[in-house]
């Protein structure tokens, strides 16, 4: 948690950030992990709902869920063709 708080880096990802922690200790180590990093662009792959927060844009990569999805007008591309 230290070295991603204290990378310079632009874009951070966690991946399962709190999967080996419990309920209690999850919860708080992610809300230091956004408060620490709200100047960036942050990545969280998770399983847990929990770590999703109503504030957060979503991309669920269900098969079903992502068929199903369809683009909101003010969303940006994650990629551009140039």
């Amino acid at each position: 948690m230290a070295r991603t708080l204290l990378t310079g880096a632009d874009v951070i990802l966690l991946d399962e950030p709190t999967a080996h922690l419990d309920a209690e200790s999850g919860r708080a180590m992610l809300a230091e992990l956004r408060h620490g990093l709200r100047d960036r662009t942050v990545v969280l792959v998770t399983h847990n709902l929990e770590d999703i927060s109503p504030d957060d844009s979503r991309l669920d990569l269900d098969r079903a869920a992502a068929l199903a999805a369809t683009p909101r007008p003010e969303s940006t591309p994650l990629l551009a063709r140039g």
